[in-house]
């Protein structure tokens, strides 16, 4: 059984954060969303141990210290939100999600290359 990756944005900032660092402290995770976010402690401390009770982070203790890191890989996160975000969004046709990106925005030669490239390895079922 795998865990439920959805993540409200206040989640998903702390295993961002996780991802980032590889493992942490309540105390430095809390300093790391400083500059975005302006939490209390006991709030990093309450989120860390909702997303180890789901399944996404474990703690291992060294001293007196919890030291988190991520249990899911950030690739799985992002691919369920994406997934949920084409069923929600665009009636779960990824074309459209395409769609709408290509026309929001120009895209340079050198993104339109790596675009092409990554159509051309999911044509051969490779993975990226």
């Amino acid at each position: 059984m795998t865990a439920d990756t959805r993540l409200s944005d206040l989640q998903l900032d702390v295993m961002q954060v996780l991802w980032n660092l590889g493992s942490a402290t309540s105390a430095e995770v809390c300093e790391a969303l400083a500059e975005q976010r302006s939490l209390a402690l006991t709030t990093v401390a309450t989120l860390l141990k909702r997303l180890e009770d789901r399944g996404l982070v474990s703690h291992e203790t060294q001293g007196r210290s919890f030291i988190y890191r991520a249990e899911v890989e950030q690739k799985d996160v992002q691919r369920d939100l994406v997934g949920g975000l084409i069923k929600q969004m665009f009636l779960g046709d990824p074309a459209a999600l395409v769609n709408h990106l290509l026309g929001d925005q120009p895209i340079d030669d050198e993104d339109r290359e790596r675009i092409l490239k990554l159509l051309e390895k999911n044509r051969n079922g490779e993975s990226s």
